[in-house]
């Protein structure tokens, strides 16, 4: 077999790097069926790692005050809390090499502080 150009090489080598992260997080769905009104950021990190998530952001409260980032494959969540806790939840998606998707703030508490219906989008 010939010996492929250097240029060609690099080319082929990019491209299976995208097509092997090209996938959604398996467990998005039951990650997001399992959030609840009022979690703690330690519970909502538990909950992540429980279902294999690559990459828990959830810095003291201090640091960043009302945000936790949940992500995997090209999956990702931003959760929002207040003092009592978690209160709302986006989902977002990476797209080709720098884009990103994210949909908008869902509520998880209803104005009473009670859960709020959801179906995983």
């Amino acid at each position: 077999m010939p010996e492929l150009k250097p240029m060609v090489r690099m080319a082929l080598m990019a491209v299976t790097l995208l097509l092997s992260g090209c996938s959604e997080w398996p467990n998005a769905e039951k990650f997001l069926g399992d959030l609840r009104c009022g979690m703690s950021r330690e519970e909502v990190a538990a909950l992540a790692k429980k279902y294999q998530a690559a990459d828990v952001r959830c810095p003291r409260p201090s640091d960043a005050p009302d945000r936790c980032v949940i992500a995997s494959e090209r999956t990702f969540f931003e959760l929002v809390f207040n003092d009592r806790g978690l209160t709302a939840v986006a989902r977002g998606r990476y797209v080709g090499l720098y884009g990103l998707e994210v949909g908008k703030d869902q509520p998880v508490c209803a104005p009473g502080g009670q859960e709020v219906p959801r179906h995983p989008s």
